[in-house]
């Protein structure tokens, strides 16, 4: 009998930074109706006042093994690996507004990888897309001595940053992740817009940093986690994968045909529009997880485009400060970025969030 197992909440080392505005509905599924009773399982926390699970009955359970049968049927043979388990994910606010409803396929259990199916709005991904294009710069590395951006031949994609907030539809999104990862909207980075074409890619690499400098309290700490999101669909066979190399991987049916030999190894995820990848870079016990190395496949055909939150242990550039207008600087440490020439050679980002040091505005800080 194959069963679908449980899936109940992402796994985070750090208790202590779960948003409490998280309500979280999780349904299992069997193939066989005699068993579909006892499988289903609605939460109810006391943390979220007037929220209540549904009541579910035998039929609704049927139906719902039903199509998980053949949702598997139908990954094995488009996405070539069996998920560990799988399950659907509903969140809402405190508001009760329901701002995500979708299956999600745990991956890998080393390093922990999850796939969230349409995260992402078409209307969400073309807006993206629409208001990154004509501020694409030639992505950078960051130089784990200097914090500086450098460029690289092992990153030759193109691309952007949103400051957070920056918009309505930057700052919905940057609260769904929050509640889909339980980890609290200020200790996301920048989000990052990333174009490919023309056999560009990014070479295997981990996201958390080796060096102090990049991991001081005032930064956050440690990256634990990123959330990875699909804004285009990459055809089958014209490369785009996001590849773990090292995770291991069981009943793998990938077929030659449609994967490009880059992702013939490890684990490897096709780019659909919408989907999202969360990946965590340290283990549950809070140690570093060399296994969540990965990279971006060359896209040989048409242009590959994501989106990327980082996620840190702690606020993203120290506690969360009062709201502030006029010309200031969003981080303490733009001064020093300016200095080094980050104006020009990282102006997506820096033009956005270090306004004063990069000559963009000038006048005083108002309060």
């Amino acid at each position: 009998m194959r069963l679908c197992r449980t899936w109940l909440s992402v796994t985070f080392v750090f208790q202590q930074i779960l948003t409490p505005t998280i309500a979280i509905r999780v349904v299992q599924g069997f193939p066989h109706e005699d068993h579909a009773e006892s499988t289903i399982k609605y939460l109810q926390d006391d943390r979220f006042p007037g929220w209540k699970g549904e009541v579910a009955t035998v039929a609704t359970l049927a139906q719902e093994a039903e199509r998980l049968e053949e949702e598997h049927d139908r990954w094995v043979a488009t996405r070539g690996v069996i998920p560990v388990s799988r399950g659907r994910f509903v969140l809402g606010g405190s508001s009760g507004k329901v701002t995500y409803s979708g299956e999600v396929f745990q991956l890998s259990t080393a390093p922990r990888v999850y796939l969230y199916k349409n995260f992402l709005s078409v209307e969400e991904c073309d807006f993206l897309i629409s208001h990154s294009r004509k501020k694409l710069q030639a992505s950078t590395v960051v130089d784990n001595k200097t914090g500086k951006s450098v460029p690289s031949q092992v990153r030759t994609s193109y691309g952007t940053h949103f400051s957070k907030g920056e918009n309505d539809v930057v700052e919905a999104i940057e609260k769904r992740i929050a509640e889909a990862t339980m980890i609290p909207e200020d200790h996301g980075e920048p989000m990052q817009i990333l174009r490919y074409e023309h056999g560009q890619k990014y070479e295997a690499h981990q996201d958390y940093f080796h060096d102090e400098y990049n991991q001081r309290e005032e930064m956050g700490g440690q990256r634990v986690a990123t959330l990875l999101m699909y804004l285009a669909t990459v055809e089958d066979g014209a490369g785009g994968e996001t590849v773990f190399p090292q995770a291991k991987v069981a009943n793998d049916t990938r077929d030659a045909s449609v994967w490009s030999e880059c992702a013939l190894r490890g684990l490897s995820v096709k780019a659909t529009k919408g989907d999202a990848v969360l990946f965590y870079s340290i283990k549950p016990d809070g140690s570093l997880d060399p296994r969540s190395l990965h990279g971006s496949c060359p896209t040989f055909r048409g242009e590959k485009w994501s989106a990327t939150k980082w996620l840190r242990a702690g606020p993203f550039g120290g506690k969360k400060a009062k709201p502030r207008s006029g010309c200031f600087d969003t981080e303490f440490m733009c001064p020093e970025w300016a200095e080094k020439g980050e104006c020009d050679a990282n102006p997506g980002y820096m033009k956005l969030e270090c306004r004063k040091s990069c000559g963009v505005c000038t006048g005083p800080e108002t309060a």
